[in-house]
């Protein structure tokens, strides 16, 4: 879901208030590598975000997200019959009642997937893609999201994630293709945890 901020478990019933402080903690890093893919991809440059692939998405992203997305779990149903994943640490920060529910959605179903997305797949796919290649580039991007979230139990399903992710955003060539997946893969997670 998110980027390694505040993904420590957190002990006992959580509190609004430590929901409030992880979702503050989330948007200062992912502002952070924000920032970082400004500075050494846009900052001088006459593009602007369209660099980054923020441009009106095509047609294409009514077929190829929900497409994308049930890849993703097949895949990720395929790898949990030989390995028993846990939820992600961040998770466990959210209190289950409204506002625990609203924060949640707010950072699952926005900040992540928008900050990241810019991160990932605007900055660190493209550039690794023109470097080495698409292939290369969506397996690095994918690799570096996968780890980013500091938790290898999960690494697998989050690289395939990753890789669906770059996938969407080539045949769209628009990072809100990326970004809808990305809140889409994230909506699902919400409702397991909201129903559970």
């Amino acid at each position: 879901l998110v980027s390694g901020a505040g993904g420590e478990a957190v002990s006992g019933n959580p509190t609004t208030t430590e929901a409030i402080a992880g979702v503050i903690a989330t948007l200062v890093v992912d502002s952070w590598f924000v920032f970082s893919a400004w500075l050494f991809s846009l900052r001088g440059s006459d593009q602007g975000i369209a660099a980054w692939g923020i441009s009106p998405p095509r047609a294409r992203i009514l077929w190829v997200v929900p497409a994308a997305l049930g890849a993703v779990f097949a895949l990720n149903l395929i790898y949990s019959l030989f390995v028993t994943s846990q939820e992600q640490d961040v998770v466990s920060q959210f209190p289950h009642n409204a506002s625990g529910l609203l924060l949640f959605i707010l950072l699952a179903c926005v900040i992540a997937p928008l900050f990241e997305e810019i991160f990932f797949r605007g900055f660190l796919f493209q550039a690794f893609a023109r470097s080495w290649g698409v292939p290369a580039g969506a397996v690095i991007s994918a690799a570096l999201f996968a780890l980013s979230h500091l938790q290898l139990d999960v690494a697998v399903p989050l690289f395939v994630l990753g890789l669906g992710l770059a996938f969407v955003f080539v045949v769209t060539r628009s990072l809100w293709a990326s970004i809808a997946l990305h809140a889409a893969f994230n909506a699902i997670a919400v409702v397991v945890w909201a129903f559970d």
